[in-house]
């Protein structure tokens, strides 16, 4: 979630979540190339279970995605983002079994926030489509896990409804920032997705608009 608002400015952001299962670490990063259009790119890698165990999971994504962002006055911004990204996922369970699945997704992200030196929020409403192109299920057939995979291997495609809430402070070049997101599978309700997700982090800025300005009056 950039908020941009202007050309030439860059966002990064370094955080680790937690869900009802995993968690992760995520590093996004984006650009706006004029002043009314940016691109970014986030990266996640997830575990969960015990690790060095068969009972653990873990997975990375990547997304690419260009946008169109609006201030709206002084200090509001809107911004609408679409892009593409894939997952790998590699399963290990107690009773031995293993399963690899990986997926492609499209999503579109629009948001409206507030921005201040010291202070930003933000209310994001993420759609994405996910498709799981590759399910390799290598787990005792009959079992709870091996059913669980057979049931994403018979509903490939899913719709996720994505609300987030992103609050940051601190310096203008620098913010604590801490975000809270759900998930609802629109299409699969029956699928075992997680439906939360907490984070927390550091975001950096930099642009002509986070640059100190001299405050001092001059007479001439």
């Amino acid at each position: 979630v950039p908020l941009f608002k202007e050309k030439n400015e860059y966002r990064a952001t370094v955080s680790l979540g937690t869900g009802d299962e995993t968690t992760t670490a995520d590093i996004q990063a984006a650009y706006s190339f004029t002043n009314q259009f940016a691109v970014m790119t986030n990266i996640m890698l997830a575990w969960g279970g015990e690790n060095n165990s068969n009972n653990s999971g873990k997975g990375q994504c990547i997304e690419a995605a260009v946008g169109y962002f609006k201030p709206l006055g002084m200090n509001g911004v809107f911004e609408i983002y679409g892009g593409l990204g894939g997952s790998k996922q590699q399963h290990y369970y107690i009773n031995g079994g293993s399963a690899n699945l990986s997926f492609t997704k499209v999503f579109i992200q629009p948001s409206i926030g507030l921005t201040f030196n010291n202070v930003e929020i933000a209310l994001t409403s993420g759609l994405s489509n996910i498709n799981f192109n590759n399910i390799h299920n290598q787990i005792a057939p009959g079992s709870r896990e091996y059913l669980s995979v057979e049931q994403i291997s018979k509903n490939k495609n899913s719709i996720l409804y994505e609300p987030y809430l992103t609050l940051r402070g601190g310096s203008k070049n620098v913010k604590l920032q801490f975000q809270f997101g759900l998930s609802s599978n629109l299409t699969n309700t029956d699928l075992g997705f997680e439906i939360f997700k907490l984070s927390g982090g550091l975001t950096f800025s930099f642009g002509q608009r986070f640059k100190t300005k001299n405050t001092e009056t001059q007479s001439y």
